[in-house]
């Protein structure tokens, strides 16, 4: 995890928080990074089943609880193929764990503050701005970036009626060890990666690459997402906040990175997809690092990044041989 100073925050010991969607990727990594920092209560899914509100009762039924803050990591994910492929699932049973997850925090902890992650596609042009729950959506991550827009305008309802606070936290596409190994699950940069991995450990015979050369990215490390929404537990802010990515890459330059880093020989072609949002995008969040345009990317922090999220992905294969 890349150091920082904590300053500031020795109350901090004494929150309490309930985290939701804990064996996600961001959720590992947050308890894995702040479990000794702050009280976490992280349910296992058998003793608290978002997906039901009869087993959301009977867990607060059988537990007298009080938290200061809910994190709600909790999500439905696919991403590329497998989100076209299944998106009325996807955003069905998203609509389904938000809607409870809204519930759960309206009747049995209305005083906690809510911290959830938003997404950058929900954002789109509305007016003369941007707006995170107005606007036409892109059609390749539609389903998936409704979700987030209903639970937004959930939340807002119920801070405007019953003065429930929450924040909606927006990062870039998390990239950075930790992620579990399941293709279906991730985006080009860890996705891309982990395939390289097979590649490399000869569990796959090719390399292939995926979607349109001219698509661009905004990448955040889990670490420092992670850390950010660490800062802000105790923030009296309510609202949807951005947090700012640490780069924006062309798949293009990515791909180059795995065929000149790690010596993989490319094998197919780019090609046009559906998946027009990154390439059209009109909302541009400042990001710390843009690389889109250089003809090489030389800056350490990323390719240090990137060789511990290919080593991370490569040690994990090798134990499951």
């Amino acid at each position: 995890m890349k150091s920082h100073k904590i300053t500031n925050l020795k109350n901090k010991s004494m929150i309490k928080v309930l985290i939701l969607g804990g064996n996600g990727y961001l959720g590992t990594v947050f308890i894995n990074n702040f479990k000794k920092k702050i009280k976490l209560d992280s349910p296992q899914r058998r003793k608290l089943n978002l997906f039901s509100i009869k087993q959301i009762d009977k867990f607060f039924s059988k537990n007298d609880l009080n938290y200061n803050i809910i994190i709600n990591f909790c999500v439905y994910q696919q991403t590329g193929p497998y989100l076209v492929k299944n998106a009325k699932q996807v955003k069905d049973l998203n609509n389904l764990l938000n809607k409870n997850i809204l519930y759960l925090w309206k009747k049995y902890l209305p005083n906690s503050k809510m911290i959830s992650i938003g997404a950058s596609c929900a954002y789109s042009p509305y007016r003369k701005g941007f707006s995170y729950t107005k606007g036409k959506l892109f059609g390749g991550t539609k389903d998936f970036a409704l979700s987030k827009r209903i639970f937004a305008k959930g939340c807002d309802a119920l801070f405007k009626k019953f003065k429930m606070k929450y924040i909606i936290l927006v990062p870039g596409t998390l990239i950075g060890p930790g992620e579990q190994l399941n293709a279906k699950k991730m985006h080009f940069f860890n996705g891309g990666l982990l395939r390289a991995a097979l590649y490399k450990n000869k569990i796959k015979k090719n390399f292939r690459f995926i979607m349109n050369r001219n698509v661009i990215r905004e990448l955040s490390s889990v670490d420092e997402v992670s850390y950010q929404i660490y800062k802000i537990l105790k923030t009296k802010k309510t609202g949807i906040i951005n947090l700012n990515p640490n780069y924006r890459i062309s798949l293009e330059q990515f791909y180059g990175l795995i065929e000149n880093r790690l010596k993989i020989k490319k094998s197919g072609n780019f090609k046009s997809t559906i998946f027009n949002a990154s390439i059209s995008k009109s909302y541009r969040v400042f990001v710390k690092h843009d690389f889109s345009k250089k003809k090489s990317i030389i800056n350490m922090g990323f390719l240090n990044l990137f060789d511990r999220t290919y080593k991370y992905f490569s040690k994990a294969i090798s134990k499951k041989l």
